[in-house]
């Protein structure tokens, strides 16, 4: 089956994005120092040597929607590795869905109107309100679910940016499909099972819109990798993020 260019989606939030940037804002007195603004790239951890378990922080907390609580996971996972998935399956949907708005979890934490507009590198963005307001928050959740290397890879260091202790993000949106075929759930095939490496495939069932046309299935390669922080994804999907329509696969590569 044809995998899915995670360019395209990086290259469609980056052409969606909303125009009419302002001017930067005149620089703070001297007296004050100037905010901090930095671009999404996960900083390292604090401390090269963690606390002991029992002292150590709790881990952050990630909110699980409907659609996450109750998504179909691999049988051949562990619990915490289940949770893992659910976790990844809820900040994939909000951060690199349909919407980049998603970051803040209305669903869970109804907001009223747009967040304040701030204006960063020549563009304008909203500075979140939702449960991942501060940047601390923000990166310790995504680093608690994927690899850095797997963060890079979407090419989101533009769209989500810290701002001094507050994360901001630009508002970008691209069309969705509406190919998903709910009658049938995501299935799981296992490849391969180390001590360090899960490979499986997440099968996900679609129908042509319209009348007409066949079902059709499409296959994403998910991995997890042990790390020194515990297990992490490094390579994931979510088969109504990445749906594709039967047109859209014929043009794909082989």
């Amino acid at each position: 089956m044809k995998q899915i260019d995670k360019l395209t989606l990086a290259f469609a939030l980056a052409v969606l994005v909303l125009a009419g940037c302002a001017a930067r804002p005149a620089a703070p007195p001297a007296s004050e120092p100037p905010a901090e603004t930095e671009t999404a790239t996960l900083p390292a951890a604090e401390s090269a040597a963690p606390p002991p378990e029992e002292t150590g922080p709790a881990a952050p907390e990630i909110p699980l929607d409907g659609a996450s609580l109750t998504a179909p996971v691999p049988d051949f996972l562990g619990g915490e590795q289940q949770l893992l998935y659910r976790q990844a399956y809820s900040l994939y949907t909000h951060l690199l869905g349909c919407e980049t708005g998603g970051v803040e979890y209305s669903e869970l934490y109804p907001q009223e109107g747009p967040g304040e507009t701030v204006e960063l590198n020549g563009r304008t963005y909203l500075a979140a309100r939702g449960p991942f307001a501060a940047w601390k928050d923000f990166a310790a959740a995504v680093r608690a679910v994927f690899t850095d290397a797997f963060w890079k890879a979407q090419g989101m260091e533009e769209i989500y940016v810290r701002n001094g202790e507050q994360l901001c993000f630009l508002d970008a949106s691209r069309g969705g499909g509406y190919y998903r075929d709910d009658s049938r759930p995501d299935t799981f095939t296992l490849v391969e099972q180390t001590e360090d490496e899960i490979s499986f495939t997440l099968t996900g069932y679609y129908s042509p819109m319209g009348e007409g046309g066949e079902d059709y299935t499409i296959d994403f390669p998910m991995r997890l990798v042990r790390t020194e922080a515990g297990w992490r994804f490094d390579e994931f999907y979510q088969t109504t993020v990445d749906e594709l329509g039967p047109d859209e696969l014929a043009r794909e590569p082989a």
